[in-house]
């Protein structure tokens, strides 16, 4: 039987009270938002599949993002992980890799600039935008999940229920959203991706992505993309769903998942 969204939250908050399953050990939360928010369940959102693009199924995919025209992915796994930039036609235009002591995850793009987290590492790294040259590195407590931008501001997943919001000039944190659905901490937010006002993120070990307002932090829709994992089955590489990007100018939405064989591009359908 299938469990409504609301049932399966509600068991992730008891299984999980509000750390994580994959990760442990990520910095203890201060200074949250304290914004009343509203029990109302989050809205189910429904889409189409507009066209589907190839997708390397060695690739563990962390992070996704549209920039000038190209996909940018980061992906993880020791010994594996790198940065890819890529045409939708699945042609490499440039790559790097990560020490082997690094596992990679997610990406943002910001004046010009990559941010590149690590899991477990303490450790992101700054790139050159255009050629992936290093330019810096950074740290941070805890674990790194997933990473994104407003074109002002950088905000970062570590697995919690906490989204940390870091200054580009000096990467360092100043001030969190705490995700909630209604009351109810949500933990488990991965990939992230900044789309007209609100963050996206892929809630990590379900087929779903939330919508969360970052004012207050409350989730105000979800997708279920159950449908698009099911198109996996003979994929005997395949892993969880994450990876979400977004190219403004045209209003495309991709989506995909770890070592899957397809990434979609997908509409939101609207009343």
């Amino acid at each position: 039987m299938r469990m409504s969204f609301c049932v399966i939250f509600a068991l992730l908050m008891m299984a999980c009270g509000g750390t994580t399953a994959r990760k442990s050990g990520a910095e203890s939360v201060a200074a949250v938002s304290t914004v009343e928010v509203s029990a109302q369940s989050p809205k189910r959102l429904e889409y189409s599949v507009v066209a589907t693009y190839p997708h390397q199924t060695d690739h563990y995919t962390q992070g996704l993002l549209w920039h000038d025209g190209k996909l940018y992915e980061s992906t993880g796994q020791y010994g594996m992980s790198g940065v890819y930039v890529k045409t939708l036609e699945g042609r490499i235009e440039r790559e790097m890799s990560l020490d082997r002591k690094y596992f990679g995850e997610g990406i943002a793009m910001l004046d010009d600039k990559l941010y590149l987290l690590t899991w477990l590492e303490n450790k992101g790294f700054v790139l050159n935008g255009a050629t992936l040259a290093p330019q810096g590195e950074f740290s941070y407590s805890g674990e790194g999940w997933g990473i994104t931008s407003d074109s002002t501001k950088l905000y970062m997943s570590d697995g919690t229920h906490i989204l940390r919001v870091l200054d580009p000039a000096t990467l360092k944190t100043t001030g969190r959203i705490h995700v909630r659905f209604g009351q109810r901490s949500t933990p488990m937010l991965n990939e992230l991706e900044w789309i007209d006002g609100r963050i996206w993120a892929n809630l990590y070990g379900y087929n779903r992505i939330v919508i969360i307002n970052p004012t207050n932090g409350q989730i105000e829709a979800y997708l279920d993309l159950d449908e698009l994992e099911q198109t996996q089955i003979n994929n005997l590489r395949r892993d969880v769903l994450n990876g979400i990007a977004y190219d403004a100018a045209s209003g495309r939405i991709f989506v995909t998942g770890k070592n899957w064989d397809k990434i979609f591009e997908i509409k939101i359908q609207t009343k």
